[in-house]
């Protein structure tokens, strides 16, 4: 009858875009998330990322206990938490093993040493405590990295690791953290592996979740991407 209407794909297509970015897993067509999207990315590590996590940063300072305190942050990648320590007060260095990532850090002047991922060149007892941040489900001889951290570090570790557990749930959604696709992955955590690892170097260790995913249980319980650990020398 002569009438116009708005082209339907148009519509759809601004629809899409609005949604993913007003949703739960946050903003989807940024940067760093068209990086991770390449195909060359998505069943590798990807590139490293510059920006972390600000809750997790919080929880880190929350846990450390006030600066100054010495601290040694392995497989610290581009520095981000190194960052936020230094700018606190703490007495931060990096250790990496990636070279562009060794490069990065020595532009932003950020205190490192590059590493073998079997050894770290600092002597015993060197640090307050350590940081392994999204690290340990990387390497492939668990307990003698676990060895090296604790020898550097005896009195505190503060670990993040993908959390295993949320797996159980997200299959009936057909949905998998962009995370857990890693092929190097060598090793996948829940609160009672984690727990038990970590047990065998320090005395205390307490777990958490952090990063709440927008999903929940049909019980209505929150699920979260990532286990927290602190692990201390004392009971």
């Amino acid at each position: 009858d002569g009438t116009r209407t708005a082209p339907l794909a148009r519509g759809r297509f601004e629809s899409i875009g609005r949604d993913y970015r007003t949703h739960h897993f946050g903003v989807m067509l940024d940067q760093r998330t068209t990086a991770v999207q390449q195909r060359a990315n998505i069943y590798s590590e990807g590139p490293s990322q510059a920006e972390g996590n600000p809750a997790l940063a919080a929880l880190i300072r929350r846990h450390l206990g006030p600066p100054p305190l010495r601290i040694v942050d392995v497989g610290c990648g581009l520095g981000y938490y190194g960052r936020m320590l230094r700018a606190a007060g703490y007495d931060w260095t990096g250790a990496e093993v990636d070279a562009a990532d060794c490069a990065e850090l020595a532009r932003l002047g950020l205190p490192h040493r590059r590493v073998d991922g079997r050894t770290l060149p600092f002597d015993d007892g060197a640090f307050d405590a350590a940081l392994c941040i999204e690290v340990l489900e990387h390497i492939p001889d668990l307990r003698a990295f676990m060895a090296e951290v604790h020898r550097v570090a005896p009195r505190k570790l503060i670990v993040s690791v993908p959390n295993c557990e949320l797996l159980g749930y997200l299959w009936t959604h057909l949905a998998i953290p962009w995370h857990m696709l890693e092929p190097d992955h060598k090793n996948f955590f829940t609160r009672w592996s984690l727990g038990a690892l970590l047990r065998e170097f320090y005395g205390h260790v307490e777990l958490q979740f952090h990063s709440v995913a927008p999903l929940r249980t049909a019980e209505g319980t929150p699920l979260y991407y990532h286990l927290f650990a602190i692990a201390t020398a004392g009971p």
